[in-house]
């Protein structure tokens, strides 16, 4: 009795332990369900230099949204600092696509960073934020990776 009882929970640790640890940053109108990044098995996740590293957020909107952009800041020391995104377009990487309705059950948002050679190879924090055409944030997430 003791031995499945013991796989099982064995199992959810390693399971829960697949995904980076995130927290919620200051959602406003809609609700962080999960995040995770595809190559990820660690809850620091590591963003290797020439790589492009899948992100995937999955969320509901308790909004209509009928565009929207996506913000991202590295955070070193405290101190946010801005990533410029080829296409920071929310609408070009949900789905179901935009517009968002609250009658959905969830959205994913799913991006491919690539991760440049010239970029530092260090330890922060990212902050993701899926924001609405009024500059509300529908989710926001921040969570720790390593940059090598």
């Amino acid at each position: 009795m003791f031995g499945p009882v013991c796989s099982v929970l064995l199992s959810c640790l390693v399971l829960a332990s697949a995904f980076p640890v995130f927290r919620d940053c200051g959602s406003q109108t809609g609700v962080l369900k999960e995040l995770s990044i595809e190559s990820c098995t660690t809850p620091i996740c590591t963003l290797h230099k020439k790589r492009n590293e899948t992100i995937n957020v999955v969320f509901h909107s308790n909004n209509v949204v009928n565009g929207g952009k996506v913000v991202v800041h590295g955070i070193l020391s405290y101190v946010p600092v801005p990533f410029a995104l080829d296409d920071d377009n929310l609408c070009h990487f949900v789905s179901p696509t935009c517009p968002l309705r609250p009658t959905e059950d969830t959205y994913k948002y799913s991006f491919s960073l690539p991760i440049k050679d010239s970029y530092p190879s260090v330890r922060l924090k990212i902050k993701w934020e899926l924001v609405d055409e009024n500059g509300k944030d529908i989710v926001c997430a921040l969570f720790p990776v390593e940059i090598s």
